[in-house]
């Protein structure tokens, strides 16, 4: 994840890093904040795995 954000500041046209992630992996989401990312919205129901729905959360890395 570093490297990708690294690899995107240097770019100048480049202004953010959006994502999605399963709203149950908290582990995942805790990383990306650990990165800058902040939560911007929600897919409701967004997954469904083995019968089992989850809520998708978009987060996003403005790079000013």
């Amino acid at each position: 994840m570093g490297e990708l954000i690294r690899h995107a500041r240097e770019r100048s046209t480049i202004r953010n890093i959006s994502l999605g992630v399963k709203a149950s992996n908290s582990n995942e989401i805790a990383l990306y904040e650990k990165y800058g990312f902040i939560k911007t919205g929600v897919h409701k129901d967004y997954f469904h795995v083995d019968g089992n729905y989850d809520d998708e959360i978009l987060m996003d890395l403005y790079l000013n």
